[in-house]
């Protein structure tokens, strides 16, 4: 019986170690950071998209970033990409870079 439980023991402990050199030799390739912003920008945009309704108070998302709507086209991006934006009762509206040089 106690051999029994050895070969068990040795027979899982040979898994076991078979399982973690194959989970080794399968390389697992970093993000790089410009994954990681472009990540961060869609779940930023994600949280923040139908939160354009009120004009109070700037909109940020969980990081931070401050989100902008344009006026003319209706994009929504980060403050960044604007020409303008912000005022008297339109705080979270402006013209995007592309509107604003076509003005």
């Amino acid at each position: 019986m106690a051999e029994k439980r050895r070969k068990e023991s040795e027979q899982l402990k040979q898994r076991i170690e078979s399982s973690a050199h194959i989970k080794k030799a399968i390389p697992v390739p970093p993000i790089s950071i410009a994954e990681q912003k472009e990540n961060q920008l869609h779940d930023g945009y994600e949280e923040v998209k139908d939160r354009f309704v009120q004009q109070i108070e700037p909109i940020r998302d969980k990081y931070g970033v401050r989100w902008v709507k344009c006026e003319r086209c209706g994009k929504i991006a980060a403050d960044g990409e604007f020409g303008a934006y912000g005022g008297a009762n339109h705080v979270n509206l402006g013209v995007c870079s592309d509107c604003y040089k076509k003005r």
